[in-house]
């Protein structure tokens, strides 16, 4: 290897992306540490290349509360989904009657059908959070959060036996309300990555972003699953679900606020 004064000589890129000398530090790239290396292949995956200069300013603040809030609700959505799920398997109507398979799938298509209609007509109304995305991306923050309280009530069958419709109208209600704020939401949040891939490297941070939700998907469900078998040890996978839900909202609404001021 190429040494300067008897140590190994150190290149590197800097924010330009130039090859430059970084210094001497008496290892050649070849022997740096398996840590190193694991670091340095975990900032190609995770981070647009040249993350300095190719991206705008406000990028890695933005993404890091992206993460904690995709993290908050990736946790709270596994243990209301999961708990949904498990009253509609019970439901003497759709999940426990004979021939419950059929009923179920035909819940989920009449739930499909809810959620597409509804998608449909607040397509109209995508302009607006386009014109305002700070103020839709709080309000979609709002109405997701609405909807998961009322997924939540769902599992409560103090609740669905006080409701019109019980678990069903409850379901479709809060399938609709989701499906509203989601529509908003991405309509508000569809310039972002544009507007930060400031060196006309939208691909590329695309993909990083990708990446970094595969890798927050992962810890989220991990992190669901595990409070879901909490809950479950202590007998409260029922009772405890409307202050998961608003733990969620509180935290998720946090997050946000934080992403939006950013």
């Amino acid at each position: 290897p190429e040494t300067s004064q008897g140590r190994a000589v150190v290149y590197g890129y800097d924010d330009q992306g130039k090859l430059v000398v970084q210094g001497g530090d008496g290892k050649t790239p070849g022997q740096r540490s398996w840590l190193d290396r694991g670091r340095a292949l975990g900032k190609r995956i995770i981070f647009p290349p040249n993350v300095v200069t190719s991206v705008s300013k406000d990028y890695l603040a933005t993404r890091g509360w992206h993460a904690v809030h995709h993290l908050v609700h990736g946790v709270g959505g596994f243990v209301v989904g999961a708990a949904t799920l498990a009253a509609l398997a019970g439901d003497a109507s759709w999940g426990a009657a004979v021939g419950g398979g059929a009923a179920m799938a035909s819940f989920g298509l009449i739930r499909n059908y809810v959620c597409n209609a509804t998608g449909f007509l607040t397509s109209f109304q995508v302009e607006k959070a386009e014109k305002n995305p700070r103020g839709w991306m709080i309000a979609g923050e709002a109405l997701q959060n609405l909807g998961m309280a009322v997924g939540a009530l769902t599992a409560v069958p103090a609740v669905t036996a006080h409701v019109p419709g019980g678990l069903f109208g409850l379901t479709m209600a809060g399938a609709a309300i989701s499906t509203v704020a989601g529509v908003m939401k991405g309509a508000a949040e569809a310039n972002v990555n544009q507007r930060q891939a400031v060196d006309g490297n939208l691909a590329q941070v695309n993909i990083a972003n990708s990446h970094q939700d595969m890798f927050n998907g992962s810890v989220s469900g991990a992190g669901g699953a595990a409070l879901m078998a909490g809950l479950h040890h202590y007998g409260l996978a029922t009772s405890a679900l409307p202050a998961v839900a608003a733990v969620t909202g509180v935290l998720g609404t946090l997050a946000m606020t934080q992403w939006v001021k950013n």
